[in-house]
């Protein structure tokens, strides 16, 4: 049975949206900053938005597909290079006020190469049910043993 990872795929997705949201609003603010520098000359301002929009684009236009994201491939097609998973809970709390918790997924590699995606907490049990019954042999979890054990060498933390 093939899983195709569906919560994974909106989680990519999300993360994905909150980016580009991210980036047309912060394109939309210096669009604004400039045309306020340029307001007596249009076409300047014309083509610095058109290049500064191109060049958001084309680094942006990579995270459009869900298999180009790096962790994917790691899950489905790449899974024995997976040694270690676990949850983080990340707390936004500036100046000491609690403004939102999010959960983080944390893939490390036998290569030593670790992958993050947020996700809202509410979807991070559903998500470790998912990745945990298809990925038998990576272990999940965090503890200290583990990172000691991934420290020495990160395939001891694949199971057999």
């Amino acid at each position: 049975m093939e899983n195709n990872y569906p919560l994974l795929k909106r989680v990519i997705r999300r993360e994905r949206n909150f980016k580009l949201l991210f980036a047309l609003v912060l394109l939309f603010i210096l669009g604004t900053c400039i045309g306020y520098v340029f307001q007596r000359q249009p076409i300047a301002m014309f083509l610095l938005l058109a290049m500064i929009s191109g060049l958001v684009t084309w680094r942006l236009k990579s995270s459009f597909r869900i298999d180009r994201h790096p962790v994917w491939p790691l899950v489905t097609s790449q899974a024995h290079q997976v040694s270690w998973i676990y949850f983080e809970e990340v707390q936004l709390q500036p100046f000491g006020i609690l403004l939102a918790k999010k959960a983080v997924l944390c893939i490390w590699t036998i290569g030593r190469v670790q992958e993050r995606i947020h996700l809202p907490l509410k979807h991070k049990e559903a998500l470790y049910k998912e990745l945990s019954s298809t990925l038998t042999e990576v272990s999940f979890g965090y503890s200290d043993d583990k990172k000691l054990w991934y420290e020495a060498h990160p395939s001891m933390l694949r199971r057999k």
